[in-house]
């Protein structure tokens, strides 16, 4: 791990977060994501704001070059939103056949949902849109308001029809829209594609 530090201690060169993300081809919450666990070194400005050194910017970038050329995968995190158990146990089950380097987090509601979005950083969530307590609409309105969660790709399925769906305000762009029973082949294309895994 690369230590956090408050201030440069070795000549080197800082980029802010917008641009390590970049660099990196990830969103800023994830860049500090990583400062916090420790993968990328930085130092804060008397201001606040975070300057993250640009030679462990490019250890990262050589670090995923060299799992890549090794055929290893990069493990992504799947955020399953929904309140029935029979259809957990249906993504479960499929999700397990698969062999994909997943981790798997569940909740039952939009704002449990949001709670593990917040703990977990997913890089899939998967929802249904009818549950208890908080929908499936308003918590992906919610994702797809905050621009730290652009990369994510966000799966809905649902057993309302398309006019069910306009009637209830819709869904925003980007959303992927499946019908019950989950077309598990087709949301492996997806989370392949996501993950880059080999087909």
């Amino acid at each position: 791990m690369v230590e956090t530090v408050d201030q440069p201690k070795e000549k080197d060169t800082y980029v802010n977060t917008s641009e390590a993300g970049r660099l990196l081809g990830v969103s800023p919450r994830t860049v500090h994501y990583w400062i916090d666990k420790g993968y990328l070194k930085s130092w804060k400005t008397a201001g606040g704001h975070r300057r993250i050194s640009l030679a462990s910017i490019n250890a990262q970038l050589k670090k995923q070059q060299v799992n890549l050329h090794d055929g290893g995968a990069k493990e992504l995190t799947l955020l399953i939103v929904e309140d029935d158990s029979v259809f957990v146990d249906v993504y479960l089950g499929a999700i397990k056949s698969w062999g994909y380097p997943l981790r798997v987090v569940l909740a039952d509601n939009g704002f449990q949902g949001l709670i593990r979005l917040g703990e977990e950083q997913p890089d899939v969530v998967i929802t249904d849109l009818k549950m208890p307590a908080m929908d499936g609409f308003k918590m992906v309105r919610t994702i797809t308001s905050t621009a730290d969660y652009g990369d994510i790709l966000l799966i809905a399925i649902t057993s309302l029809s398309q006019q069910e769906i306009a009637e209830r305000g819709g869904l925003p762009a980007g959303v992927e829209v499946f019908y019950k029973p989950p077309p598990m082949s087709r949301i492996r294309a997806l989370i392949q594609e996501k993950g880059g895994f080999a087909f």
